[in-house]
This record gives structure tokens, C-alpha cells and sequence, in this order.
């Protein structure tokens, strides 16, 4: 650590008045000041945090939500550690910060990759740990990115924190992270092996229960859902280990599994069997290539255990390789939650597409979830993204689907929605033309809800009504075109822009 220059001093107490007001927080000229300011301190932030903390008690915590994430920002791209030095300046702001955002303190604690430094990561992980996942897979990001640790240094404490479950199973996937980095010769599982398997067995005996009645476990159906989420999480994560530590005890249990209805219980237990040796771990992961929602992970697991020729080919084509990305996608929390009951091809092509230099094969999937006595249809893209709207876009063309998704995929400094509420004189003029291009096109009762500019056009998007059937139509200087809403649920105008843009980057890219 080497005394602070004058400059960055008299920066801090620049920053620091400008935090006071919130308004002054969230102009660019603030944010600058404080990047630049870590910038040009990046192997020096002790002092930087020395200078601000008798300020502590009187900046907003909001700051120091700021100075978390910028400081994180910092680090991750200049790739630098920190030492002990910036260790009770870092812990202070991370016990003073807002309970909701005081997390990004923990990740800057995870690049402080010394003895010192990982058992108050360790301390403040286990004490109060952030409620959410992603949040701690981020604060362990720093030690998985550039690991300059010894591995005895956070193991076996971390195992302190795995009766929290949303803890537990990135836990234990970060002690076989470090086992297939090459970061320990023994896994840090090993010696608690026994003790895991009491809780795998729990794990199990519970989703058996809840497969035989889900109710007598809760009446609550969200309650359920987060358990069997929770539940399916650690189990995974316990099967990886017992295949890295290669701990056979857990034979009996993982045939338990096996036998479990969650496909991705049955993948990871059949992997984990297969691992260990047992002779029905091979049969029942291939097994499970029917499963679209399962096939890219037993394809990937079947070829680290030497039996991908097992596989039909049937499985292994591109179609069928689409059909399994788009049933992970639907599977995740985000989205549906479950992979869809059917899923057929409605069409494939090959375009050059956006962001691409050699062509890429395009699928649009149409998938069904069969619910009861109802069902939800609709159509889904991969290829080179996988992305599934919510309007319902089943009674358009293909050629109109695809220019949905390349329209919605689309990034460029050159189209941007313009804003409605404050168009100028010049702008109004821009719109009242194109408004009475759609109206000579034959639409009527039109609500303009876009306009934009595509590479110097100007565009306007609009409800209508043509042919006495409610559409969507976009107008520029050259051309108008509209098409039927639809419904369950009906195409909206963003669904129009996205359409607008990709036809027009589609033929582009492909003349």
C-alpha cells in the first residue's frame, strides 16, 4: 500500500458530495468519476477505502451499493487480486450497506484470495447468506474465474453452510469444481462422505413422497414447486460428488433415484451409476435420449463414458438436437418451468444470419403443453438463439416467424425506438405521412404505438383494423404491410417492430 495522490483525494470528496443527492447519482458524469477513480487505483484501493471510510456514517448506503459494484466491475476486468489490506474497510461497508444490496461486497471479498481473506468470505457467507442463488454464484465467481487459493482455506468450513438450501448445492458444486480444476488431489467431500449420504437419502425418500402425494408434504402449491426445486438442485449436485469422490455406498440410494420421475434426477443418478461402475447406470442413461428435455445431457454424458455409439441416430440429428435445446429452455424456472408435452419441426432453413459469419441453420418448433382438458400451442426458434414469444404466432407464415425472431434478436447502434411522449415538429410531420400511407393502404381506426428509426428510415407501428379484423401494420417511405393479429394471446406491436426489423435484416443479409 503507497500513500493516495492528491488528485484522487480531492475525487473522493467530489463523488462524496455528489452521492448526498440521488438525483446527481444516476447522471453519467457521477458514475464516470467514480470508475475513474478505481481505475487509476485498481492495485492501490486500500487507501481509496481508508479516505472514504470516516465518511461511512454519513454517505448513503445506496453509495456504497454503487462503490461495491463498480469496484466489482473493476476487478473483473483488470483481472487483479486484492491482499489483507482492504480487509476491514471491505467487511465495514459490507455490514453497513443495504440488506437487499450489500452483496456485492462479498464477490469484491472473493478477490481477496488469501487465507485472511477467505475466512471472512467464508464468516459472512455462513452468517447470513444472500436469499437468492444467482447472488451467490456471483460472489463465488471470482474464486472460480482466476482460483489462487489453496483449497484448504474454504473447505470443509463451506460444508457448515449446506443445510441452507439455497447454499447447498452451490457448494458442493464448487468443491467438485475445484477437484476438476486439478485445485486438490482429494476431493473435499471425501471424509463427510457418509454424512452426505444421510442427506441424499433424505433428499430422495422426500421426492418419492411428493411423486405419491404431493399434498401430504403441503397444501401449498408454490411451496412444492420450490421445494422439488430445491430438492432436485441438491440432488444433482450431491450425484456429481459421489462420482468424483467415487464413493460406491451411495449404489443403493442412486438405484432409488434412477427409479424417480424428474428426468433430470433420472439422467444425473444413471450418469452417477454408470460412473461408479454399476451395470445399470449405461442402459438407463441411454434410455433417456427419447426425453427431449434430456438428450443434449445424455449425449454429452454417454460420450464421457465411451457409449455414444449406442445412441439411434434418430437422436443425434440436428432436428432432434433442436427439438432437446428448446425443451431446456421452456424447462427453466424463467419460463415454463417444464419442458412442453409435444414438440415438432415446422420448418428449417439456412440463413446468413445477424452476427454470424457462415450460415446457420434455423428451426422454428411448434410445441404444445397438454394440460388437462386445455392446452397452450405456439412456435419456438433455435438455431442461433432459443427464444419463444408470448403472443402466439402460429397463424403467420414461416418467412414472417422467422423475421419475428431475427427482428427481436437484433442489436444495433443504428435502430432505436424514438420516444412518443416528446417528438419533435419535424418528427409529427414523419408521422402524420406515414399514418396516411396505412390509411391509403386500406387500414382504418389506426393507434400508432412505435415509431423508430432503422438505419436512417423512419418506421411507425400501429393497431388497426383491415378488412374489418384487428391487424398490425408498419409503414416507412417505401412500403406498408399488415397482418392479422391473431390470439391466445395476440401479436402486439412489438411483435410488429420485431417482424418489421428482421424482414428487412433477413433480406439484407441474404440477397
Amino acid at each position: 500500500m503507497y500513500p493516495l495522490p492528491e488528485e484522487s483525494r480531492q475525487r473522493i470528496q467530489e463523488i462524496l458530495e455528489l452521492s448526498v443527492d440521488e438525483t446527481n447519482r444516476k447522471t453519467p458524469a457521477y458514475r464516470e468519476a467514480l470508475r475513474s477513480l478505481l481505475n487509476a487505483n485498481i492495485t492501490n484501493l486500500a487507501p481509496v477505502f481508508a479516505t472514504i471510510s470516516p465518511f461511512v456514517n454519513q454517505v448513503s448506503k445506496e453509495f456504497l451499493e454503487d462503490l461495491s459494484a463498480e469496484c466489482e466491475r473493476a476487478m473483473g476486468l483488470t483481472g487483479n487480486t486484492l491482499d489483507d489490506s482492504v480487509l476491514t474497510y471491505v467487511e465495514d461497508f459490507l455490514l453497513r450497506g443495504h440488506p437487499a444490496n450489500r452483496w456485492n461486497w462479498l464477490t469484491v471479498l472473493a478477490y481477496c484470495q488469501t487465507p485472511a481473506g477467505l475466512d471472512v468470505f467464508v464468516r459472512e457467507l455462513l452468517e447470513s447468506p444472500p436469499v437468492d442463488s444467482a447472488t451467490i454464484m456471483k460472489a463465488f465467481a471470482p474464486l472460480m474465474r482466476k482460483p489462487q487459493f489453496d483449497v484448504d482455506w474454504l473447505f470443509p468450513e463451506l460444508f457448515a453452510g449446506i443445510h441452507r438450501a439455497e447454499l447447498a448445492p452451490i457448494i458442493f458444486d464448487f468443491s467438485n469444481f475445484c477437484v476438476r480444476e486439478g485445485l486438490t488431489s482429494e476431493h473435499p467431500a471425501s471424509e463427510k462422505a457418509a454424512e452426505f449420504l444421510i442427506l441424499f437419502q433424505s433428499l430422495v425418500k422426500r421426492m418419492q413422497d411428493v411423486e405419491a402425494d404431493p399434498t401430504a408434504w403441503s397444501g401449498d402449491a408454490n411451496q412444492i414447486s420450490k421445494m422439488i426445486m430445491d430438492s432436485v438442485a441438491l440432488i444433482v449436485s450431491l450425484c456429481d460428488t459421489f462420482s468424483l469422490v467415487g464413493y460406491e455406498p451411495a449404489v443403493n440410494t442412486l438405484q432409488i433415484a434412477a427409479t424417480i420421475r424428474h428426468r433430470r434426477i433420472r439422467t444425473e443418478a444413471a450418469f452417477t451409476l454408470a460412473k461408479l461402475g454399476d451395470p445399470g447406470g449405461g442402459p438407463g442413461l441411454l434410455e433417456l435420449v427419447q426425453e427431449p428435455v434430456c438428450r443434449l445431457r445424455v449425449i454429452e454424458y454417454a460420450n464421457e463414458l465411451g457409449i455414444s455409439d449406442q445412441i439411434p441416430d434418430e437422436f443425434v440429428t440436428p432436428q432432434a438436437l433442436a427439438a432437446s435445446e428448446l425443451a431446456l429452455w421452456l424447462a427453466q424456472p424463467s419460463q415454463m418451468g417444464i419442458p412442453p408435452t409435444i414438440i415438432e419441426l415446422m420448418e428449417q432453413q439456412t440463413f446468413y444470419w445477424p452476427g454470424y459469419d457462415e450460415p446457420v441453420d434455423c428451426f422454428l418448433l411448434k410445441y404444445e403443453y397438454q394440460l388437462g382438458e386445455n392446452s397452450l400451442t405456439n412456435i419456438a426458434m433455435t438455431g442461433p438463439m432459443v427464444h419463444a414469444f408470448s403472443a402466439n404466432l402460429a397463424h403467420l407464415e414461416p418467412a414472417e416467424i422467422f423475421s419475428a425472431f431475427a427482428g427481436w434478436d437484433a442489436e444495433h447502434e443504428e435502430i432505436f425506438e424514438l420516444d412518443m411522449e416528446s417528438l419533435t415538429t419535424h418528427r409529427q410531420t414523419d408521422r402524420f405521412k406515414l399514418e396516411r400511407k396505412m390509411q391509403d393502404f386500406g387500414c382504418s381506426k389506426i393507434r400508432i404505438g412505435l415509431m423508430a428509426v432503422f438505419f436512417g428510415e423512419i418506421l411507425a407501428v400501429a393497431n388497426c383494423q383491415f378488412d374489418d379484423q384487428p391487424h398490425i401494420v408498419f409503414a416507412d417511405g417505401n412500403e406498408v404491410d399488415c397482418f392479422p393479429v391473431g390470439s391466445n394471446p395476440p401479436i402486439t406491436i412489438s411483435e410488429g417492430y420485431s417482424i418489421y426489423k428482421g424482414r428487412k435484416l433477413l433480406a439484407a443479409f441474404n440477397a
